[in-house]
């Protein structure tokens, strides 16, 4: 379980003081204009430069939404038995957010750092902080497949509750001008009634609720603006390796990435890293992460011309690179299996292939030009649970399998429909 908003993290911490067990908090101490840093004196992983990381990331969310800056503290707990034991936060396992200050083993929480920059603003009900919150961190969830009435009564917290407060506030966000939303996080009381908050999204935003849930969850991705996201240091996509450098050595990095025009790209992470690409405007986009685990992750993805950004993470003590190109005449896939192209990568030197195949009316297929010895599985990721892709023997698609021997003569068939993200795992090589 989870606790990403402020509410019940204070209940917990008071209960845990009335026990008269405090929480065990982390001493080392830093400090900038707005930001007051907590850590372990022995955790490596953070050092002085996450302030001016902060300080950044509070500016930009600040801007976006015309609020005034707050100070924030941050207490960053080393893994995630530290923080269970010593947070103070009762049984939440990941993070959690007591007014402006924000607790979690992550040394840079993007989604509890909302919490605390808008917790001078009020307690609204769930739906509207933890919406808030996934939405300027630019998380992604699940399409919402019920009702916002559902979604408002859910239990917290709950993937329901976070993916349909997304998805919404991802929308209104997009929509609409940033100062609306810390006006109605405002106005909302925390124990306000579905039908009260309906009212007042309606007298901000001048459009009734119902129809303001029905256009989020019809657009074909996941709403939102992502104001620190898409306003990161430019990254090339020119074909040359680069290292991934966190503000510490360790830990998330964000880059924006521009592709003037369309095409083929090709994403390829080496070392002890992962990331994904996510597109600033509403572009389709691949899902799921690659990492550089086991040998190389490459993602293969057509993609529209627009912004893009990279969202990586590198582990404490690892390095890792990153690189991309971008080829307008590739091919990914052909919508008849015989002329399926190959791709020319060697696939013997991956740990992670993923292969973007956006939405379509027919089937895709895809061939490969080399070959790897090592058993693979693949898994598929899409908006739409039914999104299926298969790897089989030719065009013989009766010959199908969900794991084996991949290389010439094999083809991924991607079935029609939404867009999809094969993700095939090699099993590490061992010595």
């Amino acid at each position: 379980m989870t606790c990403r908003g402020w509410v019940g993290c204070l209940i917990a911490i008071a209960l845990t003081a009335a026990a008269g067990c405090g929480p065990d908090l982390p001493e080392r101490y830093w400090r900038s204009e707005h930001v007051r840093y907590f850590s372990r004196a022995a955790d490596t992983s953070v050092c002085p430069a996450i302030l001016d990381e902060i300080e950044e990331h509070g500016a930009v969310i600040a801007d976006a939404l015309l609020i005034e800056r707050t100070v924030t503290t941050y207490y960053k707990f080393t893994d995630q038995n530290d923080f269970e034991a010593n947070s103070g936060c009762g049984d939440v396992g990941l993070a959690c957010a007591q007014n402006a200050t924000a607790r979690s083993f992550d040394g840079f929480d993007r989604h509890e750092l909302i919490h605390a920059y808008l917790a001078p603003y009020g307690q609204p009900p769930w739906l509207l902080a933890e919406g808030a919150a996934v939405a300027l961190s630019c998380q992604r969830y699940p399409r919402p497949t019920g009702t916002w009435q559902e979604a408002f009564a859910a239990p917290h917290p709950s993937t329901e509750q976070y993916a349909a407060g997304g998805w919404l506030v991802g929308y209104l966000l997009h929509m609409f001008p940033g100062r609306l939303l810390p006006r109605l996080y405002k106005l909302v009381p925390y124990n306000a009634t579905a039908d009260q908050f309906a009212r007042l999204v309606q007298e901000i935003y001048e459009m009734k609720l119902d129809d303001i849930w029905a256009a989020a969850i019809s657009v074909p991705q996941t709403p939102m603006r992502c104001p620190w996201e898409c306003e990161r240091p430019a990254w090339a996509a020119d074909g040359q390796p680069r290292a991934l450098e966190p503000a510490c050595g360790s830990g998330g990095v964000q880059l924006s990435v521009d592709l003037p025009a369309g095409g083929v790209t090709r994403w390829r992470v080496e070392g002890q890293g992962r990331f994904q690409v996510r597109s600033c405007d509403g572009s389709e986009e691949p899902m799921g992460v690659v990492t550089g685990y086991g040998g190389a992750g490459l993602l293969v993805a057509p993609l529209l011309s627009g912004s893009y950004f990279v969202d990586a993470v590198v582990d404490p003590g690892g390095a890792a690179t990153l690189s991309g190109s971008v080829d307008g005449d590739g091919e990914v896939a052909s919508f008849t299996c015989a002329s399926a192209p190959a791709l020319p990568d060697d696939i013997a030197a991956l740990g992670k292939l993923a292969i973007f195949y956006p939405g379509s009316q027919s089937s895709r297929f895809t061939g490969f030009a080399t070959a790897s010895d090592r058993d693979s599985t693949m898994s598929v990721q899409s908006e739409d649970p039914n999104a299926s892709a298969t790897m089989c023997l030719g065009c013989d698609l009766a010959s199908c399998f969900a794991a084996g021997t991949i290389g010439p003569g094999v083809v991924i068939s991607a079935a029609p429909g939404a867009a999809l993200t094969a993700h095939l795992t090699w099993r590490p090589r061992h010595l």
